[in-house]
């Protein structure tokens, strides 16, 4: 994964997994969660690895709620809704083929 700065600086970090399938950003507090076929990884804004998860079924697109600090992951058939440090917090299934979402946040 690369961050490209506005000065054209660049910070390159190794992923821990061989392909991500979806990234987003914690506006925020600059952090960057990155999506994996079957895991989730969990960056500071400075690229720093804060947690990563091995057991995410079937990862195909992850949004950032900044205002509640609260990551969105949707698989094939379920999307899921974490906490900042990775708990579960809520499981919707009975999707048909869930592919990409979009958080709003709301007027806070």
């Amino acid at each position: 994964m690369m961050r490209l700065d506005p000065d054209g600086s660049e910070r390159e970090v190794a992923l821990p997994f061989a392909h991500a399938r979806s990234l987003s950003i914690n506006d925020r507090d600059g952090s960057v969660w990155v999506l994996a076929e079957r895991a989730m990884a969990h960056y500071d804004r400075d690229g720093t690895l804060l947690q990563q998860w091995e057991d995410v079924p079937d990862g195909r697109s992850i949004a950032v709620d900044p205002e509640q600090s609260r990551a969105w992951v949707a698989t094939a058939s379920t999307l899921w809704k974490f906490a900042e440090d990775g708990v579960a917090l809520a499981r919707l299934e009975g999707f048909s083929a869930l592919t990409r979402m979009s958080v709003y946040s709301g007027d806070n």
